[in-house]
């Protein structure tokens, strides 16, 4: 069985982050992204919340990362067992 990833990352980072999604898909390994796993007119924080369904966690941790509020959420939403 294929392991599910989420990838959390900022906005401001989707060049970079686009290259590193280039370089697992070439291995075949799919990402959850929001801008390609989050459905139109979902709601962003239920889709934060699946966070934890998901075998692994990357974080791409940059300053505008560190500053966003939603950025911290899904971070949280990664490392803790309980839902707030």
């Amino acid at each position: 069985m294929e392991k599910r990833i989420f990838l959390s990352y900022n906005w401001n980072d989707t060049k970079d982050v686009n290259r590193l999604d280039n370089l697992f898909s070439r291995f075949q390994i799919h990402l959850t992204r929001d801008i390609r796993d989050l459905k139109y007119n979902a709601n962003i924080h239920n889709f934060m919340d699946g966070i934890r369904k998901h075998d692994k966690l990357i974080l791409y941790v940059s300053d505008s990362y560190l500053r966003s509020v939603n950025c911290m959420y899904e971070a949280s939403q990664g490392t803790c067992k309980e839902k707030f």
